[in-house]
């Protein structure tokens, strides 16, 4: 028998096609779903999750496509499906509440919610059927629905009470800081940044990296801050700044070598399930690699290592080929499984490598820890277990390398989310833009720019920014993360390439992020635009997690374009919401990484630099290149063609009164808008780079 689509069918979501099907007579979050719980008087059944997430897919096959359990929720309830890549304020929201309810979190995420929307009673994945442990017993998702359908039904009032309560709750999390600022105006720290990144310290595993024990994520913001204190002790503490980057060091190795980063086709899985990083949940998203990406070229650059350029490189790679779009977009993730099994598409029987590679087999099975028995479910996850010296094998190696990712195209692809999310394609073009200025490599400064332009084309309308685009469709408005991480890019993007549109959209993105997400009453971020939907609570975004807060890339953003503008206006509103924080930095570091280096980027004297280019391609490359040579956190380079159109120059003062001398291409180094004797010879830019 064909079960007839439910409402989702008509959303262009890969998770909410992906219950289309399903005997849940499932709805989008939309005004006509909501409508009817409040008409109909029954509760929400309201279901968060995205595409690639395993323990999504096993409650669908277990629950969502039984034929009894759907029918207790079509009886009782009104039954709402989210992907939270689309809707992260209604998962934050909800997220918050079961994490009050329960103490953890997770997805997918299950709450069942008044026709209000209000939540009483949550938890994360639930099996279908009780299960027995010892004298307890854990309530399967059957029984989970009928006593919450009775408990509506008998106890309503009680239940209306606690969701009241409960409701009071999130927006007292999401007030708080509004209504007691934190700022406590003791004298500042002139080594916050230090003196916070040595409370982490103590967190890392010093043998295989990451955080102590497992499961272990990349923790991509901290190792940046350590990378960053690492720089700032150099000269003043030599034991203390070795201890910083022992921690990104081994964080890094241990990642690449690892089984959580693909050896065969480059590109990180979401996280370890193990504390050795040989296990992954082999998930993996566009986010993740993209900052990855932008960690291990700062360490490149900080230390020289080349391991860590050739990671980088592989992983831009592998964004290219498996997320990118012709039209320059990239999608968000690749589904952990495939054909129903996790990690089937990663792992490796010996026979089949053997088969693969002949003679070559031996070698490569040493070199990746390959072994009859196996290391993952009788089969293999490729890891490092040797290192080679010899070019020779090296080259073998590289070969093998070649024969089993093209014999692995051959197999069943796990599932792609085709959904493109404007914050996530910032990251990607930061990530590129951050590629090409480090390697040169011609690809990744286009890959940039088209993606740039894909996000103007597909997702910009007017003043405002679309959240996600799949199925040719544009639809949901931005949040701040959207415009954040996009401004972001557009002014990473302006770094390399002198296009006057790069800085004129960021410009323009900056001013609709203080007209609609900041608030002066509170003096703060909001996530969601003023002139958005009302929910329960109105949600902020300020804790740095697998993904840097959107306020903390806000603030950036912010004081980025007071140094190009001299507008005073975007450093008082970016100092506004750092005191808001400030005084949670050294209890809640890792929360807030990402927030010190902005708050770091802001007492100091940062550099920025005009390179105004010459018209020869070779020569402006060559001193652009040599210009990004040394790692310095807390610099803006801007390109300037003068061959374009110079209305900018009234907007961006930085760039006024900027021109070549002698027809090479000419640095200016300019600190707090005084600008030093500008530069047209290469060797003298290092040296004073090195010293500024």
């Amino acid at each position: 028998m064909t079960i007839p689509p439910n409402h989702l069918i008509h959303e262009s979501s890969t998770y909410l096609l992906q219950h289309a099907f399903n005997p849940v007579n499932w709805h989008a979050w939309t005004k006509e779903a909501l409508v009817a719980a409040v008409s109909k008087d029954k509760p929400i059944l309201l279901s968060i999750g995205y595409s690639a997430c395993h323990w999504c897919h096993v409650m669908e096959e277990e629950s969502f496509q039984d034929n009894e359990t759907a029918q207790l929720i079509n009886d009782n309830f009104i039954p709402i499906k989210v992907d939270r890549e689309e809707r992260p304020d209604i998962d934050d929201i909800y997220m918050t509440a079961v994490q009050l309810m329960t103490g953890h979190g997770g997805w997918p995420l299950t709450v069942f919610l008044t026709p209000e929307q209000k939540p009483f009673f949550g938890g994360t994945y639930f099996p279908k059927e009780d299960t027995f442990h010892g004298q307890h017993v854990l309530p399967g998702f059957k029984t989970i629905l009928k006593a919450v359908s009775q408990a509506w039904q008998d106890r309503r009032e009680e239940a209306e009470a606690g969701a009241a309560h409960l409701t009071g709750a999130i927006k007292s999390i999401t007030d708080q800081l509004s209504k007691n600022p934190s700022r406590s105006h003791k004298p500042i720290d002139s080594d916050l940044l230090i003196n916070c990144t040595k409370k982490i310290l103590p967190m890392f595993d010093t043998i295989w990296g990451g955080f102590k024990g497992a499961p272990k994520f990349p923790q991509t913001l901290v190792l940046e801050l350590c990378l960053q204190a690492a720089l700032y002790t150099k000269n003043k503490d030599k034991i203390e700044s070795e201890l910083f980057l022992d921690a990104v060091s081994s964080s890094l190795n241990g990642m690449a070598n690892g089984g959580i980063y693909d050896h065969l086709g480059g590109g990180f899985a979401r996280y370890s399930t193990d504390e050795k990083w040989l296990v992954p949940h082999f998930e993996k998203m566009l986010y993740d690699n993209a900052l990855l990406v932008g960690i291990y070229l700062d360490s490149f650059t900080y230390t020289g290592q080349i391991k860590w350029l050739n990671v980088a490189c592989e992983t831009l790679e592998f964004l290219t080929r498996e997320l990118a779009k012709e039209d320059g977009g990239f999608y968000s993730a690749l589904d952990a499984d495939s054909e129903g099994v996790e990690g089937k598409f990663y792992v490796w029987e010996k026979a089949e490598i053997t088969k693969t590679l002949g003679s070559d087999t031996e070698l490569f099975c040493k070199h990746f820890g390959v072994t009859e028995s196996g290391n993952f479910e009788h089969n293999n996850i490729l890891h490092l277990s040797n290192i080679l010296e010899d070019e020779k094998e090296k080259e073998k190696i590289l070969d093998s390398k070649k024969k089993l990712l093209a014999k692995r195209s051959d197999r069943i692809r796990p599932t792609r989310d085709d959904k493109m999310l404007t914050s996530w394609n910032g990251l990607a073009i930061s990530a590129f833009a951050h590629g090409y200025r480090i390697s040169g490599n011609e690809n990744y400064l286009k890959q940039a720019q088209k993606t740039a332009q894909f996000v103007l084309t597909k997702l910009a309308d007017n003043e405002k920014l679309k959240r996600s685009f799949a199925k040719e469709t544009a639809k949901l408005s931005g949040y701040l993360d959207d415009y954040a991480f996009f401004c972001q890019a557009l002014i990473n993007l302006a770094g390399i390439d002198s296009n006057p549109i790069w800085l004129s959209q960021a410009l323009s993105l900056t001013d609709t992020m203080i007209k609609y997400f900041f608030s002066e009453e509170t003096g703060d971020f909001y996530y969601t635009a003023s002139d958005e939907e009302e929910l329960i609570t109105r949600p902020k975004n300020f804790y740095d997690g697998p993904i840097p807060s959107a306020t903390s890339v806000a603030i950036s953003c912010l004081l980025k374009m007071e140094l190009l503008t001299n507008n005073k206006l975007y450093r008082q509103v970016a100092q506004t919401s750092l005191e808001k924080h400030q005084d949670l930095f050294y209890s809640h570091p890792t929360q807030y990484a990402n927030m010190i280096r902005a708050w770091d980027f802001s007492q100091g004297m940062p550099l920025s630099l005009v390179l105004v280019t010459s018209g020869n391609p070779i020569m402006d490359k060559d001193m652009l290149l040599n210009l990004y040579r040394v790692y310095n956190p807390n610099m803006i380079v801007i390109v300037k063609d003068n061959s374009h159109p110079k209305e900018l120059d009234s907007k961006f003062t930085l760039l006024q009164q900027k021109n070549t001398l002698d027809g090479k291409p000419t640095l200016y180094i300019c600190q707090e808008q005084s600008c030093q004797a500008p530069i047209n010879d290469i060797d003298k830019m290092k040296a004073m780079l090195k010293n500024c």
